[in-house]
This record gives structure tokens, sequence and C-alpha cells, in this order.
């Protein structure tokens, strides 16, 4: 089973609600903050100051360590919210292949393209 079940999905909605509200952007290539009325308030460093090995290899993830962080708070709870209308039009979808496999079955429904496209579709479900 996903490991994003509806309840998961619902947990970290809430813990992206409770998180400091965006945009959060990188400043000077290590740390993430966000522009809250009119005044910055810090979300995170990323090695920077205190990374005792600041070679090229460190500072470069360093950097990008900050811009995940951004990415993440920014598109994560769109990136859930996807996932639940995925899921709901895959429910729909199962609900008519249901139906379309009933009439094959019942031998009411010969049309070979919507047949194949179920045969398909029972495969990969």
């Amino acid at each position: 089973m996903s490991k994003f079940t509806k309840e998961f999905i619902a947990s970290e909605l809430v813990l992206a609600e409770k998180a400091t509200p965006g945009p959060w952007k990188v400043e000077h290539e290590f740390n993430v903050y966000a522009d809250l009325y009119d005044r910055r308030r810090g979300v995170a460093s990323c090695g920077g100051y205190y990374n005792s090995a600041k070679t090229d290899e460190t500072r470069s993830e360093n950097i990008a360590n900050s811009e995940l962080i951004v990415s993440a708070r920014e598109n994560y709870p769109a990136a859930l919210a996807e996932i639940e209308a995925l899921r709901e039009k895959l429910k729909a979808a199962e609900k008519v292949c249901k139906v379309i496999k009933e009439f094959r079955d019942n031998g009411e429904f010969f049309d070979p393209d919507t047949c194949r496209a179920l045969d398909a579709w029972e495969k990969i479900k």
C-alpha cells in the first residue's frame, strides 16, 4: 500500500499549514527566509557559516539544499492535492471500467477499441 494514504496527506497538509507562511526564498545561497508583513523571517540555514568543511562540493550541496527546502515549501501542498485529485479520477475510471466489463461479460458490448482499452486497464490496475 502507498505511504500516501488519505490520513498521511491530511497530516502533511496540516504540517505545511503550521509552517511559516510562504513564499519562501533563498538568500546568500544558504539561507531560507520568508517575507512576512514587511519583514524577513529566517526559516533555515544550510551549512553556510556553520559548515566546517567549506569545499566547492559542500557549498554546492548547501545551495541545492536551500533551493530544495524552498521548492518543497512552495510545491509540496500542491503535489499532495494533486495526488488526491488523481485518486478521485482513478475511482471514477474504475467505476466506468466496471460497467463496461459487465456489459462485455454479458455479451452486450462488442466495440473492439473499448474492449482493448478495458483489457489494457485491467493489466495495469
